[in-house]
Formats: structure tokens, sequence, C-alpha cells
């Protein structure tokens, strides 16, 4: 069988909170053998009254659960959208400490459970690109 691809997931909830069915997948893909490192992108210069931003790194680091590597984010090289340049630069060290953290796995698969992940997946070099969609269940008719 063929190496298989690492599995770059990036999502808006923090792995360490209430799970939801991406960690429900994630998990269970991890543990049938897929590489995986989840991720919550990069800091934004607007997280930086929010607790992640203090309970941050500087560098940021990985960390193993579930079968799967984390990305405990970093305050180091934070995103600012209204600086293009700054925020390009961002987001490509971003998506180089992601690959890092699969050494070895020349393929790969960026799997997005948000479009606001985009910008970041197009540094990746995925071979491919998965977008989760989800509902949004406050907005569904109820019978």
């Amino acid at each position: 069988m063929s190496e298989r691809p690492a599995t770059i997931a990036l999502a808006p909830n923090p792995w360490f909170g209430p799970w939801k069915n991406r960690q429900q997948l994630l998990s269970r893909l991890a543990q049938r053998g897929w590489p995986i490192v989840y991720s919550t992108g990069p800091l934004s210069l607007w997280d930086r009254h929010q607790s992640k931003w203090q309970q941050a790194k500087l560098l940021g680091d990985f960390v193993e659960s579930d079968g799967l590597v984390v990305d405990l984010l970093g305050r180091w090289l934070f995103r600012w959208p209204n600086l293009p340049l700054w925020d390009q630069m961002a987001l490509r060290s971003s998506a180089k400490r992601l690959r890092g953290a699969m050494p070895g796995h020349s393929r790969r698969i960026a799997y997005l459970f948000h479009p606001s992940f985009l910008p970041l997946a197009d540094f990746l070099g995925a071979d491919f690109v998965v977008y989760h969609a989800f509902d949004l269940y406050s907005a569904t008719i109820r019978a």
C-alpha cells in the first residue's frame, strides 16, 4: 500500500474544547493510520485581547492527542489582513510550520472545515483540498 498523504485539518474550534463531528471524524481516521495535523490557523491581530492570545507561546508548539498532532498556536507572525504583505508572510510561515509537523510526507491533503481557511490552504501546497460543509443548525426550521 502506498504512503497515505498527510492531512492538515483546519477548523475554527480548538481541539481541546467540546468535541464536534470533526474531532470524531479526524480521531478515527488517525486510529486507522492517517497522519493528521489539526490547527485553528494562525492567530490574528484581532485576537490579541482574547485568552487564546495570552495562553499562546511565542512560537507555538505541537502536541500529540487522540492519535494526531494538534497545533498549539503561537503569537509570532500573526495575521494582519489590513497589511497584505505582512498577512501573506504570516500565512506562508504558518503553512511551512504545519507542513513541518508531518516530515517525510510528500503528499498532503488540506481539509477545511470553514471557508475562511482558504487563504492558508493556498500556501500548504496540498495535492487535494477538501471542504467539509456543515449546517447552521440554529437557522434550521423545526417541525
